[in-house]
């Protein structure tokens, strides 16, 4: 870490782009941006059951005035 780290408010700020939320047919999860081409990674427990190839929406800006609901495949 740095000698003096940023505000947590900052790190939230800087970090939310990169957050989805991962809706799904059987419930919710949250997700994370790895790649600028848009690639992003949940945990096996949320997309259990879902074939390969099922559709989910990713939700990302949650709550800000630039919302988007994006269609994601497993």
């Amino acid at each position: 870490w740095a000698a003096d780290p940023p505000p947590k408010a900052e790190v939230v700020k800087a970090a939310k782009p990169a957050c989805a939320l991962v809706d799904t047919p059987k419930g919710y999860g949250s997700a994370f941006c790895v790649d600028a081409g848009g690639y992003f990674v949940t945990n096996e427990h949320v997309v259990t059951g879902l074939g390969k190839g099922s559709k989910v929406k990713l939700v990302v800006r949650s709550g800000e005035k630039d919302q988007a609901v994006l269609d994601a495949v497993v």
